[in-house]
């Protein structure tokens, strides 16, 4: 057992040695034959193997053929040059061919499509089941592809083909990627397939990538063989993603997609339902129809594509500088198109979108045909319609150029709304629908990035005709030229120019160096100027400058004239040139230079007004030097001769020298300008705003002689009523060293007080000034030096120094005996001129003008002995700066003495767009209020006063100025005497009205008024705060201790009319009358003139008070008086009732008397002492009348005689006796009860006294 089991193993052993060594020793060539038999069984054609055989069985069984052909001999159909196949050894055990790895190393194919679309493939008859032969990986190297098309005779190889990965049997599916080289440029692709179907079909999905450029391409859809000819059907789908810059911003390629369902066979390609888009997708075009590509020696594309509105404007996002301009829109537009989409055969499309919004307008209607190949875009045609009602076609060629892009053919433009066009071609917003008649344009276009031409211009507008030619060229060869002929009978220069610019924004075209002109217009707009008679020829070439006749013959009440020829080139020119003016009005030539040439404008605009009717010639010719040296030195002659207004002016100049390099060392200039009135002279110098002239005559003369090697001696002169000014030195003219000058300044005028302006300081007085200066000059800056003169009387000293550089920068020092700081600020900030009128406003009204100082920089340091502030208030011993900015003045007083205190200020000015903004601060320390505020007679105020304050505004007139100023500010006073506020004045009044002085308000008036003037107010400190808003300083009601009285006021002062309006209220000592306490008050305003205000005093409150005191005075004396009068009754009427008692008493003295003496045989009755009954209480009332008084008997005077006894009247015989018992003799009731006084009257007030009751 033990024996078998060796010999078992060491026979398996042996196998295993024999697999793995056996196959290195076998020859498997010698079995090439079998090999080709078997192979040739299996791919069902004949296969031949040329290279070397290799088999192994372990590891893993493989197998390696090398140069395998399939096919005939002569012929073959695919040659291989190596084949490497890994099998699986299980599923060969188990009777199926399964490769883990299949390779295929140099494949060479050829595929040919007949003329007939039959494609020319290999008849694979494979003798074994498909399904039966799988392949894990599938790798194919360094194939080589050939594809034959009969039809159009063209070939494409694809070389260096190579595949990775799965095929899962030979029918399919298959899956992975690869790449190859057609034409030179790689691709790389991407393939999945189905299972081939039981009608022969092929699902497929193919991604191509060239790696050259930004394109994927990519196809899915089934692919199957109809009577041998290939077939596809599904979709495919190109697009171009954006590509960024290289710095990684902005857009290189602008993206684009184009998606089809496609129905492909070997003659033609059918697309339906085509959708394009291009540009990112936020913003993309969007057109959808479809197409038909046609295959064969002549292929060609045709689509027709369309939509039912389209956006450029969102679709480029241009600026709004150039989206607003239709053409530079469209030329931003179609240059990357024109680049992009160059096809390699022809392409015909058909446009049709209803609407297409472009620079803000929409094209309707939009139809064209336009064709497409290598050479660019044939436009066959192409029409819409355009703002304006405007039906535009053209056709043409649109090619790709280095630069940009070209267009050249025919357009025709019918607009029934001229304006509105043309407001949509130059970018304008601004315009109305206005019908204002047809315009028909036509001509054939040539637009390029160096090229713009018109040929067979025709244009009618409202049945004018413009026609001609017009064409600018630059190639690069020659300068830019301008060749242009124009003739019609009325033209609008501004339109065409408008529609220049438009038509040529965001292209590179330069200014051109050559011109031709030639141009005869009977009627033209030029600026919005009527112009009329333009013709002529003018011509701007190598050989010289032509003016053939150049004639404008009225330009708004001018008319202009230039002939002549300058031959040879720009630097050394030969010839003459005449220049003809003859304008009774130059405000059109000022418009139209102002919209062309503004510097000119400028110039002529301050002298126009001043120099018609204008009518001279001007001559300047240029000849050489020596006639055997006609491009050496050249000498130049001018003449200029003519009138000017009321002006004479005649100049002549000669020079010599290289005029190319301006170096003319021989020069001789002689002028002359006389004026019958010098102020017509000094106007034209510009100096009528600085100085004023009498009527008398007035001349300047201007003298320069120069000589070779020496500077050129310079002698002015200027004369007129009222002024002589010279300038005399030298100076360096047309010089290799540069531009030089130095001269002595004389100047003497008897005014110049212009230079006041608006200043509120003397505005009528004269300003006599005297000057001295040495200028000196060169090319870098001017410098006035030794400056020595006297303005106003008032010596002047210092120097000047201005650079005239980029910036304008001014240096220097003035010393003066006076300045006067309002008319400083009138010249720096152009205060317009004050109208002598007494109505006149205080501040003006007209706008700010150019200031004096303007454009300027840097400082200029002062000193003065006397500093006009206002016209009544001067600084002494003055130190400042005058500081100049962009824009911007400030004035700063750095130290000085006002009104014997400390005073120190700063102004700012500066310009904006809301006109001149002011901002100033002052302060004034231990100042004498009676020089701060003097008067003609006594002082107003005493004592010592502090100021501060800051104020701001701005505005574009003087009078806005001031009535936007703004801020605030504090005054005190010390130790201060308030005149016409004595407190004395309440004491006077009152005293006089004590005195018998009738209490009339008038009077009271007068007698406080009186005594105000004649005193003061002493006030030991005195504190206000003042704000400034819209040009009002207010002062808030303030109340002061004085001695003597009391101050309460306020003040309001309008700074825009100078006026003030002050209440002033004094409170006299507090006055105690009984029970009550009062402060007597006087109340005085002052209202009008900053200078002269106007003083009230109303003392009717006092009045008021010292008639109610008297009125109350004299109720209380009547008051006394009725007291003591019943005083005195209720006295009498106890003496009365005394003098009745002791009567009474006397009378029953007398009765008992006269009782005593009767017998005792008559005893009274009873009943004679009874006393009868009181009558009822219902009983008439008794009236109670006052005794009269009693009278006292003179002395000497007799007695009255007694009274007799009284008689006792008992009651009737048979009378009831009374049940009342008798009352005791003497008692109160037996007497007559005593009158009772009437009640006193109730009190009454001063007013019922005065004016009694009132009901």
């Amino acid at each position: 057992m033990q024996a078998t089991l060796l010999g078992l193993s060491t026979a398996i052993i042996l196998a295993l040695i024999a697999a793995l060594v056996g196959p290195h020793f076998v020859d498997w060539s010698q079995y090439r034959a079998t090999f080709e038999r078997e192979a040739t069984q299996l791919a069902g054609m004949p296969v031949r193997i040329a290279g070397p055989i290799d088999v192994r069985i372990l590891p893993t069984p493989t197998l390696t053929l090398g140069r395998v052909e399939f096919g005939s001999v002569s012929q073959p159909h695919a040659k291989v040059r190596e084949l490497h196949a890994e099998l699986a050894l299980g599923s060969l055990m188990r009777g199926a061919v399964r490769a883990s790895e299949l390779r295929v190393a140099g494949p060479e194919l050829s595929i040919g499509v007949a003329a007939n679309g039959r494609a020319d493939l290999p008849v694979l008859r494979v003798g074994f089941d498909p399904e039966q032969f799988l392949i894990d990986k599938l790798a194919i190297d360094d194939g080589r592809l050939v594809f034959a098309d009969a039809a159009s005779g063209t070939t494409v190889s694809l070389q260096g083909l190579w595949f990775n990965g799965d095929l899962r049997s030979l029918l399919g599916p298959a899956k992975g990627e690869g790449g190859f080289i057609a034409a030179g440029e790689r691709y790389g692709y991407r393939l999945a397939t189905s299972r081939v179907g039981d009608d022969g079909s092929v699902k497929l999905r193919l991604a191509l990538d060239p790696s050259d450029r930004p394109l994927a391409i990519e196809a899915d859809g089934a692919l199957r063989l109809e009577d041998s000819s290939p077939r596809f059907e599904g979709t495919v789908t190109l697009a171009r993603p954006a590509v960024a810059g290289g710095d990684g911003r902005g857009t290189v390629a602008v993206p684009w997609r184009a998606s089809a369902k496609v129905k492909a066979a070997p003659s033609h390609a059918l697309f339906e339902q085509l959708e394009y888009s291009y540009g990112p997708e936020a913003r993309a075009l969007k057109l959808t129809g479809t197409a038909e590509f046609r295959f064969g020696k002549e292929p060609r594309f045709d689509s027709v594509l369309s939509a039912r509105q389209i956006d450029l404007d969102r679709a480029m996002a241009l600026p709004d500088a150039s989206g607003r301009l239709p053409l530079a829109a469209l030329k931003a537009f179609i240059e990357p198109l024109a680049a992009s989409y160059r096809p390699r055969f022809p392409v015909r499309l058909g446009i049709g979108v209803d609407a297409v919004t472009l620079a803000g307008g929409t094209l309707q209607n939009m139809r064209g045909d336009i064709k497409l190949d290598n050479d660019g875009w044939d436009i066959e045609t192409l029409e819409f319609r355009a703002p304006g009602f405007a039906q535009i076609r053209l056709s043409g060629k649109v090619a790709a150029a280095p630069q940009g892009v070209t267009f050249k053919g025919p357009a025709q433009i019918e607009a029934s709304d001229p304006k509105l066009f043309a407001a949509w071609l130059e970018g304008r917003a601004d315009a109305v629908q206005h019908q204002a008649g047809l315009l028909r344009a036509s001509g054939d276009l040539a637009i390029g990035p160096q090229e713009f031409a018109v040929e067979r211009l025709k244009l009618e507008f409202d049945r004018k005709t413009v026609e001609g030619r017009l064409a600018y060229v630059a190639n690069g060869a020659r300068p830019p030229r301008l060749d242009a002929e124009l003739k019609a009978g009325e033209l609008d220069i501004d339109g065409m120019l408008a529609f220049a610019r438009a038509a040529l924004d965001g292209s590179a075209i330069e200014r051109p160096r050559e011109v031709a002109l030639t141009v005869d217009i009977g009627r033209a707009s030029l600026a919005g100027v009527a112009v009329k008679g333009v013709s002529g020829t003018f011509k701007l070439d190598p050989a010289g400058l032509t003016f053939d006749r150049v004639r404008i013959a009225d330009l708004a009440d001018a008319a202009f004239n230039l002939n002549g020829r300058m031959e040879g080139a720009l630097d050394a020119p030969r010839g003459t040139v005449t220049f003809d003016i003859d304008a009774r009005g130059l405000d059109g030539t000022v418009a139209v230079l102002t919209k062309y040439w503004p510097e000119a404008a400028d110039l002529l605009r301050q002298a126009a007004a001043k120099i018609v009717p204008l009518k001279t010639r001007a001559t300047l010719g240029i000849e050489p030097v020596s006639a055997t040296d006609p491009r050496g030195n050249s000498k130049v002659t001018l003449a200029l001769d003519g009138t000017a207004g009321t002006l004479r002016m005649k100049i002549g100049a000669e020079a010599a020298g290289d005029l190319g390099a301006l170096r003319l060392p021989v020069f001789r200039l002689d002028g002359q300008v006389t004026a019958t009135d010098g102020s017509a002279l000094t106007a034209l110098l510009g100096l009528d705003r600085a100085l004023n002239v009498d009527k008398r005559a007035g001349t300047l003369s201007v003298a320069v002689r120069s000589a070779a090697g020496s500077d050129a001696r310079v002698d002015v002169k200027l004369n007129a009523g009222g002024l002589a000014a010279s300038a005399s030195g030298t100076a360096r003219l047309f010089d290799a060293k540069g531009f030089a000058t130095a001269v002595d300044l004389t100047m003497q005028a008897a005014d110049m007080s212009p230079l006041r302006r608006g200043a509120l300081t003397q505005p009528t007085a004269l300003l006599p000034v005297a000057m001295r200066a040495r200028l000196t000059a060169s090319a870098n800056e001017v410098a006035l030096e030794s400056i020595s003169g006297a303005v106003g009387g008032s010596p002047v000293r210092g120097k000047l120094v201005l650079g005239l550089g980029t910036s304008k920068r001014i240096e220097g020092q003035i010393d003066a005996d006076t300045i006067e700081v309002p008319a400083l600020i009138a010249m720096a900030v152009g205060m317009p001129r004050s109208v002598a009128r007494a109505d006149a406003p205080a501040w003006a009204g007209d706008p700010f003008g150019d200031g004096a100082l303007d454009g300027l920089e840097g400082r200029i340091d002062f000193t003065a002995g006397r500093v006009g502030l206002t016209p009544v208030l001067v600084a002494r011993q003055t130190r400042g700066t005058v500081r100049l900015g962009a824009g911007e003045i400030a004035i700063e007083l750095a130290e000085g003495t006002l009104a014997n205190g400390r005073a120190t200020g700063q102004l700012i000015l500066r310009r904006g767009a809301d006109g001149l903004a002011a901002r100033g601060k002052f302060s004034l320390l231990g100042g004498d209020a009676a020089q701060l505020l003097p008067s003609d007679g006594k002082a107003a105020v005493l004592g010592r006063v502090a100021l501060q304050a800051e104020v701001e505004g701005s505005g574009l007139s003087p009078a806005s100025l001031i009535g936007s100023l703004a801020g605030a500010g504090t005054i005190t006073l010390e130790d201060a005497q308030l005149a016409g506020l004595d407190p004395k004045a309440f004491n006077a009044a009152i005293r006089a009205v004590e005195q018998g002085a009738a209490i009339d308000a008038p009077r009271i008036r007068e007698i406080v008024t009186t005594v105000l003037d004649g005193g003061a107010l002493a006030v030991p400190r005195l504190d206000a705060a003042v704000t400034v808003n819209a040009g009002q300083a207010r002062i808030a009601p303030t109340t002061v201790l004085g001695q003597g009285a009391d101050l309460s006021f306020a003040a309001n002062a309008d700074l825009a009319d100078a006026t003030l309006d002050a209440r002033l209220t004094l409170s006299g000592p507090m006055i105690t009358e009984g029970s009550s306490a009062i402060r007597p008050e006087i109340l005085v305003t002052l209202k009008g003139p900053y200078a002269a205000p106007k003083r009230t005093v109303d003392a009717s409150t006092l009045s008021g008070w010292l008639m109610l005191r008297s009125v109350e005075r004299q109720a209380k004396q009547i008051d006394a008086m009725e007291a003591q009068r019943r005083e005195a009754e209720r006295r009498e009427a106890e003496q009365r009732r005394e003098a009745e008692r002791r009567d009474a008493e006397r009378r029953d003295a007398e009765a008992r008397a006269v009782t005593s003496t009767i017998p005792a045989a008559f005893p009274a009755p009873p009943a004679i002492a009874e006393e009868a009954p009181a009558p009822p209480a219902a009983a008439t009332p008794r009236v109670i009348r006052p005794h009269a008084p009693s009278r006292t008997p003179a002395p000497g005077a007799e007695p009255a005689p007694a009274l007799p006894p009284p008689l006792n009247i008992g009651p009737a015989p048979g009378a009831a006796k009374s049940n009342r018992l008798p009352r005791p003799a003497g008692s109160a009731a037996a007497q007559n009860p005593p009158p009772q006084a009437a009640p006193p009257p109730a009190p009454r007030s001063a007013l019922e006294t005065l004016f009694g009751i009132q009901r």
